[in-house]
């Protein structure tokens, strides 16, 4: 009897005991668990402190990208300056980085003596305009504003994108070298537009040199996405196929091409063409510029005279029945010209073109620049170089 009664007290006291320490272990976790918020007073934040002081604060931050914009376009934005301090928030103009960004008129005074004033608590709209002038991948200008912050005496508001060309003409440069003036020559030029198809068109074109303008001819065709590609900004734009005809005369290309639209009230584009024309016909010799068909010469004495000899050469399937003719030689009664005897073979023919200053000759100057170079023309029954031009410079003394 005594050993069932003790082991019934062992019993109710294990479990008492064990019913005690499992409150006690469960009080201590719900403490340990508590959530971490504001309801929570023992991790509570407080509130920031009102600054004795002027506080400038820019509440919608201190820089503005705007993407991309057009070159020539002009834009602003608004800069929110607010006076989070307890006094008033005193602002003067600072350096702009170029004289395209400016802050709106009204709201500053220009010379700086007088401040703009901000009462606590208060907003300023500070505005900037800018009117980018070239294209460029990052565009960053800024303004500064002096303060009497004792934390921010000076803030930069910054504006940054990328500028985007309305209209441009790619390639710009176009090299023809060394062209045939039997055969001619094609090239494409990509007229580029960053305004959607519709919004514009090409209203004309014009050359630079009138004199060779008749050996060119534009055609404008619809141009191709992969085409378009070329530059990320456009949304449309034109193919110009530029054909040089048979029949430009042997010498350099010197031709510009302007491209007039209705874009931003008449934006004009231009392309320039370089090369030079070749043909059948040739000329070679000491001295003789084949590109610019001038021929230099070192200085006359007057009392003895001098006297030059180029080759004109010909090939091709008339080479054998060239026939050649002088019809102008500016000045004539100083520079003599003639033709030696003509040469024939199999696949070239070989004529001199002899340029002779007699003794005796008065003292003159063809240098150019000032002076104009000396010319030579002849005719040719060849079917497509019917003429031909050369230059001259000299100096006699």
């Amino acid at each position: 009897m005594k050993l069932i009664i003790s082991v019934f007290f062992t019993l109710v006291l294990g479990v008492g005991t064990g019913w005690i320490v499992a409150n006690i272990q469960h009080s201590r976790g719900g403490e340990h668990f508590a959530p971490n918020n504001a309801l929570n007073p023992a991790v509570a934040v407080p509130e920031k402190e009102v600054s004795e002081d002027a506080e400038i604060r820019v509440v919608n931050g201190e820089s503005y990208n705007f993407g991309k914009m057009m070159l020539g376009d002009t834009e602003s934005w608004i800069f929110q300056v607010k006076n989070t301090g307890s006094k008033p928030l005193e602002l003067r103009l600072g350096e702009t980085t170029c004289k395209c960004t400016f802050v709106s008129e009204g709201v500053f005074d220009k010379d700086g003596k007088e401040p703009t004033v901000i009462a606590p608590g208060d907003v300023l709209d500070v505005e900037l305009k800018w009117t980018p002038k070239s294209k460029t991948i990052d565009f960053h200008q800024s303004a500064e504003l002096k303060t009497n912050d004792p934390a921010r005496e000076l803030v930069v508001l910054q504006v940054r994108g990328r500028i985007t060309q309305t209209l441009q003409v790619s390639p710009d440069y176009v090299a023809l070298p060394n062209v045939n003036t039997s055969d001619g020559a094609t090239k494409e030029i990509l007229l580029l537009c960053a305004m959607e198809e519709g919004d514009w068109s090409v209203t004309g074109l014009q050359w630079s040199d009138e004199k060779s303008a008749g050996f060119f001819n534009i055609e404008i065709v619809d141009i191709t996405p992969t085409q378009m590609a070329v530059d990320m900004d456009a949304k449309s734009g034109r193919v110009l196929r530029l054909e040089l005809k048979p029949g430009m005369p042997i010498g350099a290309i010197n031709q510009t091409l302007i491209i007039k639209t209705d874009v931003r009230e008449g934006v004009e584009v231009a392309c320039q063409i370089a090369g030079n024309v070749i043909s059948d016909i040739s000329i070679v010799g000491r001295g003789f510029d084949p590109v610019g068909q001038v021929l230099q010469l070192a200085p006359i004495e007057s009392k003895v005279g001098g006297r030059a000899t180029l080759q004109i050469l010909v090939k091709g399937e008339n080479h054998k029945d060239i026939e050649f003719e002088i019809t102008h030689v500016d000045p004539s009664d100083i520079m003599h010209v003639s033709f030696g005897e003509k040469s024939t073979k199999e696949k070239l023919t070989r004529v001199p073109l002899i340029v002779e200053f007699r003794e005796g000759t008065p003292a003159v100057s063809r240098r150019g620049s000032l002076n104009k170079f000396a010319e030579i023309h002849f005719k040719t029954n060849h079917p497509i170089v019917k003429e031909v031009k050369l230059y001259v410079s000299f100096i006699v003394k």
